[in-house]
């Protein structure tokens, strides 16, 4: 019995569970879709879920909410609801709601930066925070992402122009096809750097022509300072003269007014000028040449009238010293006169002046150029027979000395350092006294017959004399644009100096081919040099001769296979001591300086001739177009008869014989050396016509040969010259 009662209720559970409760009905919210910009947290908005039975409708309650949202915020929001019926038995409804983007972010979205910006400045910042950067609005259901590429175009630093590419892309719409999602805009950034920097021109300039045609100008170069950037400077000239076109206006510019434009360019495109006159003023001087030597007599007067000349003078005037100046530009007409001042015409000698006076006949030109010669004049008392007719010497006198330094091609030496010394030499004793230490070891014995050693130190003085030799007064000036130089009253009366020229170039310049001909053509045939600079410049070695050495040196240098001589190659050589003669002559008495002994009066013709060693010829390759001088250098050197032509002469190894025979036969060579002795002797087939012997010389000594060609009835004679 009590078993039955405990199973009623179990089977009463089953029986509700198997019953459904009637009218019971869950009613769920229908599935919507929004924009991602929706309302998604509040989601009572979409409705919620109610439950009908007996007593109407009830609210399902508060459903469990599941999101389903990417990081764009899309994708789906569930919302389930869950009840129970009178019977136990549950109910479920879910509510889905879609989220999707409508693509809302688009061009105008963005804010984009400036499309021109200009920045000045070398290196200035260019960075987006500077320049500007993209802006824009963000979007629900958008993710923006940025970046910019720079393509830089450079004209120099100060000029430059940057297009920056700038590109956003919405990750939550961007597919990569299409262009989707996806926007580009360029942006031009200009840096420029247009501060004018500062130019520093250089004044005009004026030189002096010598020629009557043009001068060399030398200018210093034209700097620019941009305190910015220092680059992207370029600078030109439009002179037609000058080496370079650039900021250096240096070159060869003709007589009269030249002006030269320089531009500066800076920057981004700006512009400098300044404007440069460059003027070669025709002031060649005129060419004064003179008498000598003149000599006139006094005209006696008799002021006491007692029968006697007590009293003589002579008016000279100074054209009457004229010989044949002449104004080499075309400056005429020309004057006369003592000084510079062409009023200075005439000068008036008495008993004072007798004897020889050296005086200045200056020749002025119509633009008032001037120079002088000087002329010794001899003031005569003879024919008047004046009694006490004769000049004081006066002791306190001071005298000029004056000259002028010119070099081979006859161009004047300006910038030259001449020097005036007193030769006597004066002795000092010099008293010279040094102290030294020494330091010993000595020992005793003391009274207990111990041995003690101690050191000890001695002072020495060393007393030693020297004589120092110390030259005398010494005067140092520079030659003029004209080459000349003035020691204005430097001399005393019946004092003894030395002059020369100190401080040469140490540069070799000028020696060509010319100079290897005509040092040539002196060793075949010595009357070639007909001046005698030319065998100082020929006398390579400094030994005294002119020889094969000479030439073999000479050669070398121009081959490159020596740098210099060895030695100074500049010498200013007193032209009073240049006399004409062989080379021994030349060489032996040339003087290098000049002494002045016991001076009585100014000394004015004191000139130097500057002397290159190896520019023996002063023909160069502009020359050689007329090819006159060339043309005879070549065939004294080469052409010995017009039948028969030997070269090269001279020649290191072989030569050839161009020999144009009347018929065929046999051509007898013989070859000997300076000596007379033999070194060739054969016999060559030739044809009529012309023929080529080569020679081959490995075997002969060096120098002078001496060759005889017998062909037939024909003979030849001539000289042969084999160098190193």
């Amino acid at each position: 019995m009590r078993l039955i009662f405990t199973l009623l209720p179990i089977l009463f559970f089953f029986s509700l569970q198997a019953k459904e409760a009637p009218n019971f009905t869950l009613i769920c919210p229908a599935n919507v879709t929004v924009n991602c910009y929706a309302e998604i947290w509040d989601l009572s908005i979409y409705g919620n879920a109610q439950y009908h039975d007996y007593y109407g409708y009830h609210s399902a309650g508060t459903p469990v909410v599941h999101y389903y949202l990417n990081s764009c915020g899309t994708g789906y929001i569930t919302r389930t609801w869950t009840v129970e019926d009178p019977y136990w038995n549950q109910h479920s409804c879910t509510q889905t709601i879609t989220v999707r983007s409508l693509n809302v972010f688009n061009y105008y979205s963005i804010t984009w930066p400036q499309p021109y910006t200009t920045i000045s400045g070398c290196s200035p910042n260019i960075s987006p925070d500077v320049t500007g950067k993209p802006y824009w609005i963000n979007e629900e259901c958008s993710l923006i992402a940025w970046s910019y590429r720079d393509q830089v175009f450079t004209t120099n630093d100060a000029c430059k122009k940057i297009l920056r590419k700038w590109t956003l892309i919405d990750w939550c719409s961007y597919t990569g096809y299409g262009n989707i999602g996806e926007w580009t805009y360029t942006q031009v950034i200009k840096i420029i750097n247009n501060d004018k920097p500062e130019i520093r021109c250089i004044p005009d300039i004026t030189v002096t022509s010598y020629n009557c045609k043009n001068a060399w100008v030398t200018a210093p170069p034209i700097t620019v300072w941009d305190a910015n950037c220092n680059s992207g400077v370029i600078i030109t000239n439009n002179s037609p003269y000058s080496i370079s076109k650039g900021a250096d206006i240096s070159g060869q510019y003709p007589v009269g007014v030249t002006k030269v434009l320089i531009t500066v360019k800076y920057g981004c495109g700006g512009i400098s000028q300044c404007l440069v006159k460059v003027t070669v003023a025709n002031n060649k001087p005129p060419t004064p040449i003179c008498h000598s030597l003149i000599a006139i007599p006094l005209s006696g007067s008799d002021t006491n009238g007692d029968g006697i000349n007590d009293k003589g003078s002579v008016e000279l005037w100074a054209k009457d010293i004229n010989f044949k100046s002449e104004s080499t530009c075309g400056f005429n007409p020309l004057k006369y006169s003592f000084t510079i001042d062409p009023k200075d015409a005439s000068r008036t000698f008495t008993c004072d002046d007798v004897g020889k006076n050296e005086v200045k006949m200056y020749v002025i030109d119509s633009r008032g150029n001037y120079d002088f010669c000087v002329v010794t004049v001899d003031i005569q008392n003879n024919a008047a027979n004046i009694s006490n007719c004769e000049p004081e010497p006066d002791s306190t006198s001071m005298y000029s000395v004056s000259g002028r330094l010119i070099g081979i091609y006859n161009d004047l030496k300006p910038n030259k350092t001449v020097m005036l010394y007193d030769p006597e030499v004066s002795s000092i004793i010099d008293t010279n006294v040094t102290v030294s230490y020494v330091t010993r070891l000595d020992s005793f014995i003391n009274f207990s017959g111990v041995k003690l050693y101690f050191y000890e130190t001695d002072t020495i003085y060393n007393t030693s004399y020297d004589t120092l030799s110390s030259l005398g007064e010494r005067l140092m000036t520079i030659t003029n644009n004209s080459g000349k130089f003035l020691f204005d009253k430097s001399m005393a009366f019946s004092t003894t100096r030395i002059l020369k020229v100190a401080a040469l170039e140490t540069t070799l310049e000028k020696i060509d081919r010319f100079d290897v001909d005509m040092l040539t053509s002196y060793l075949i045939d010595p009357t070639t040099f007909t001046q005698p600079y030319q065998f100082i410049a020929a006398d390579v070695n400094r030994d005294k001769t002119v020889d094969i050495q000479d030439l073999n040196l000479l050669i070398a240098y121009l081959s490159g296979d020596i740098e210099d001589f060895g030695q100074e190659s500049w010498f200013a050589v007193f032209v009073n001591s240049l006399q004409n003669g062989n080379a021994s002559m030349v060489l032996n008495n040339a003087k290098f300086e000049a002494k002045i002994e016991n001076i009585k009066s100014d000394k004015t013709d004191m000139n130097f001739q500057l002397v290159q060693l190896g520019d023996i010829s002063t023909f160069t390759d502009e020359d050689s177009k007329g090819g006159s001088e060339e043309s005879e250098i070549r065939a004294r050197n080469i052409n010995t008869d017009k039948d028969l032509v030997v070269g090269p002469n001279p020649f290191k190894n072989e030569f050839v014989f161009m020999l144009n025979a009347n018929q065929s036969g046999k051509a007898i060579i013989q070859i000997v050396d300076a000596a007379g002795s033999k070194v060739y002797e054969n016999s060559h087939v030739v044809n009529k016509g012309m023929n080529a012997i080569t020679i081959t010389g490995d075997a002969f000594p060096l120098g002078m040969l001496f060759y005889d060609v017998v062909n037939g009835s024909n003979n030849y004679h001539g000289k042969l010259l084999k160098i190193n």
